[in-house]
């Protein structure tokens, strides 16, 4: 039952839509996932999970969402996003002042990278494949 719908809704909606769910979906996972994992720490195996979960679906709304015209901003948004959970040690002396704060804000950024990074490795190689190719 459940397949012939999900069947039916793929159907109806272009790639470009899925695109954009899988995006908002993971994006939305790794705000939730982020903040959780910085708030109460998990094993090792779950964290593994969770990261390769996160770097799959950034690959998949990478292959289908960006387009040429997007991808420079797209690639802007994911350095700033890279190098702000880079500092995320910085973040972690806000402990002091809220009691777990630092380490939950860090935590969410690297996640948000974890899913947005594999998709900006992918259309950088589209880029320089493209720029190698053309001459």
């Amino acid at each position: 039952m459940v397949k012939g719908a999900a069947r039916a809704v793929a159907k109806k909606l272009p790639i470009a839509k899925i695109g954009e769910l899988l995006f908002i979906i993971g994006f939305i996972v790794a705000l939730v996932v982020g903040a959780y994992v910085g708030a109460k720490p998990v094993s090792a195996g779950a964290a593994g999970a969770i990261v390769l979960a996160l770097a799959v679906l950034g690959v998949i709304v990478g292959l289908i969402t960006v387009t040429e015209e997007e991808a420079g901003p797209y690639m802007l948004a994911a350095v700033a996003l890279m190098v702000a959970a880079t500092f995320g040690g910085n973040y972690l002396a806000m402990n002091n002042v809220i009691g777990g704060f630092g380490s939950a804000v860090s935590s969410l950024l690297v996640h948000v990278g974890v899913f947005v990074a594999p998709a900006a490795v992918l259309i950088s190689i589209k880029a320089v494949y493209k720029l190698a190719h053309t001459k």
